[in-house]
């Protein structure tokens, strides 16, 4: 009886592993549906190497899924379970450094590429530590500052520095660029980067950076606000757009806690 339920256990084991394998192979297909599917249907009880596996597999789910805050929870879960892969160090990078916390992301970038055996994962890790020492540099904000500079060139019909733009140049630029009536349905990066630009000028905020526009936020007295949930508020009918000149405090974040 005990060699039978020992065989029964491990055959559960072996078949949680390949389906966790077949969910990682899926996540990097982009089948995303399939792979949360398959991750829900293979969630472990029984051993703790099967819970590190389970919860590494979906926290890079959620991160493919661009659900950061979820994504950091169960990678977080992996680590504290004992997993410690350089495939993790890479995945909380990733998500620390999606979430604005470059500080964090380099130091787990840096001890994924030293762990690393993989010259292509090698390759890509510095890559992204490239990226991060751009926004140490400066070099990210001058980037945002041509791209809103060609913007409000074609909107304005001069090129000018955002810093000298006026109140009436500002209404045109959010009028035409941020929130036109032909807009697309997700916000452009330069709409992103516009109204990040406007909340500096505005507000007189700071810019805190990720590695991808949409991750960009501005600190306005301590409370990041980021232009893309700005711009999905105001198109939602959330935030209106006289709000935005006093910014309150609903709309500085997604509502990930009621949604989850």
């Amino acid at each position: 009886m005990f060699r039978w339920l020992v065989r029964l256990f491990y055959r559960k084991k072996v078949r949680r592993i390949e389906s966790m394998s077949r969910a990682l192979q899926m996540i990097g297909q982009k089948d995303l549906r399939g792979a949360g599917a398959m991750i829900q249907a293979s969630r472990p009880t029984e051993f703790l190497e099967d819970l590190q596996l389970y919860h590494f597999v979906r926290g890079r789910y959620h991160l493919e899924c661009l659900e950061f805050e979820a994504a950091e929870c169960h990678l977080h879960a992996a680590f504290a379970l004992g997993f410690r892969r350089p495939a993790i160090y890479l995945a909380l990078g990733l998500v620390k450094a999606r979430l604005r916390r470059l500080g964090e992301a380099h130091e787990l970038l840096e001890l994924a590429r030293r762990l690393s055996g993989e010259e292509e994962e090698v390759r890509i890790l510095e890559a992204l530590l490239k990226l991060i020492d751009e926004v140490r540099t400066g070099r990210a904000r001058a980037g945002l500052e041509v791209m809103a500079v060609e913007a409000g060139a074609r909107i304005l019909g001069r090129k000018s520095r955002v810093a000298d733009w006026k109140k009436a140049d500002w209404q045109r630029i959010l009028d035409g660029a941020v929130f036109p009536e032909d807009a697309p349905p997700e916000p452009t990066d330069e709409m992103i980067v516009l109204l990040g630009f406007w909340l500096v000028e505005r507000h007189k905020g700071a810019w805190e950076f990720g590695l991808e526009p949409s991750d960009l936020a501005v600190r306005v007295q301590d409370v990041a606000f980021s232009p893309l949930h700005l711009i999905r508020s105001v198109r939602a009918g959330a935030v209106s757009r006289s709000e935005l000149e006093s910014l309150p405090m609903s709309a500085a974040a997604p509502r990930f806690y009621e949604d989850s």
